[in-house]
């Protein structure tokens, strides 16, 4: 088993071979973490296929700004800078 951490401290490649583990031993939990109804709101998202982001090279609703500190999930092209305050009264 691996953490979140694990997760992105690895490689796109280990990445992948973490999920697939993952995928045989909890299909459950990573069914979860593979729902991409937010990557298809209005359109397709091209780097969508199988529950995977291809652009990120994470499970597409793995937020990887929110996810590892929060637990929730997200998109996976979503977290890859921190949240900006937006200012309001300009």
């Amino acid at each position: 088993m691996f953490t979140w951490d694990d997760l992105l401290k690895s490689t796109p490649a280990k990445r992948k071979k973490l999920w697939e583990q993952l995928r045989k031993d909890l299909p459950e939990e990573s069914e979860y973490w593979e729902d991409g109804e937010a990557c298809n709101e209005d359109i397709l998202c091209q780097y969508f296929k199988d529950g995977w982001c291809s652009l990120q090279e994470l499970p597409v609703a793995f937020n990887p700004y929110l996810t590892p500190r929060t637990g929730i999930n997200g998109m996976a092209c979503m977290g890859m800078r921190p949240p900006q305050q937006i200012n309001l009264f300009t």
